[in-house]
C-alpha cells in the first residue's frame, strides 16, 4: 500500500483511525491524492491529473449548498479525501495559530494565551472542529477550561472528535446554539461552510457573548 510509506507516526496513527471508522474508504488512493494536493498547495511539482478528485470533492460540497442550501450533501465531511484534508488544516494552519497564541512576544512582551489566562478564562468553544485535534490542544494548553467543540452529529469526524473527547477531556456538541457567555471562542477554515457567513457570525455572537472571538483562517 501507498500508506505504507508514510513516515510520519501521528499521520499513521490518523489514518488508522480513519479507517476504523470508515473501512469500506480507500484511504490508500485518498492519502496518494492528499499528498498531491499537499506538493500543490507548496509549490512543488505534481501531476496536475491528480488533482481532479480532490477539486471533485469540493465542487460537490459548495455546489449542493448553493443549490440545496436547507439540505446540502454533508456526506462529503466523510469523504476520505476531506478527512486527510482535516488533517492537513490542522498541520498547515491550526496548529500553527496554537503555537503563535503562546509565543512570549505575541503581545507587548507577554503571550495571548497567557494575557487570556489573567483575564480568567474559563471556557473555550472551538467551531467545526474536524476530528477534534485542535480541540484536544487547547484543553492541553488550559487545563482548567471547559473546553467545547462542535461538528455535524451524523458524521465520522464527530465519532472520531467524541472517542478523543472522553480520552483528553473536552465536550462535543453539535452546534453552537446551547452555550451561552463562552470566553473564547476559535474558529479555523469554517465560515467559508456557511451559506450565509456574516448572519452565521452574528448569530454566534449575540447566543455565545464572547470575550474573544479567534477567526484563524478562512478562505473565499
Amino acid at each position: 500500500m501507498y500508506i505504507d510509506k508514510v513516515t510520519n507516526d501521528d499521520l499513521k496513527e490518523y489514518i488508522a483511525n480513519c479507517c476504523a471508522y470508515s473501512p469500506e474508504i480507500d484511504f490508500d488512493l485518498a492519502y496518494k491524492n492528499t499528498i498531491t494536493y499537499f506538493k500543490h498547495h507548496n509549490g512543488k511539482k505534481h501531476n496536475p491529473n491528480d488533482m481532479f478528485e480532490i477539486h471533485r470533492m469540493f465542487s460537490i460540497w459548495y455546489e449542493s449548498l448553493i443549490e440545496n442550501p436547507q439540505n446540502p450533501n454533508y456526506s462529503v465531511y466523510d469523504d476520505p479525501y476531506y478527512m486527510l484534508e482535516v488533517w492537513l488544516c490542522w498541520v498547515n494552519y491550526s496548529r500553527r495559530y496554537l503555537k503563535n497564541i503562546q509565543n512570549p512576544k505575541s503581545m507587548f512582551g507577554i503571550s495571548i494565551a497567557d494575557d487570556m489566562r489573567k483575564s480568567g478564562l474559563n471556557s473555550i468553544l472551538d467551531l467545526g472542529c474536524g476530528s477534534g485535534y485542535t480541540t484536544a490542544a487547547f484543553k492541553e494548553i488550559f487545563p482548567t477550561c471547559s473546553v467545547y467543540g462542535t461538528n455535524f452529529e451524523t458524521s465520522v469526524q464527530y465519532k472520531m472528535s467524541s472517542d478523543l473527547s472522553k480520552k483528553i477531556g473536552f465536550t462535543m456538541l453539535p452546534n453552537h446554539l446551547s452555550i451561552r457567555n463562552i470566553d473564547l471562542i476559535f474558529a479555523s477554515e469554517y465560515f467559508e461552510h456557511i451559506l450565509d457567513p456574516i448572519k452565521h457570525l452574528s448569530d454566534i455572537i449575540f447566543t455565545c457573548n464572547p470575550k474573544y472571538f479567534i477567526i484563524a483562517n478562512t478562505f473565499t
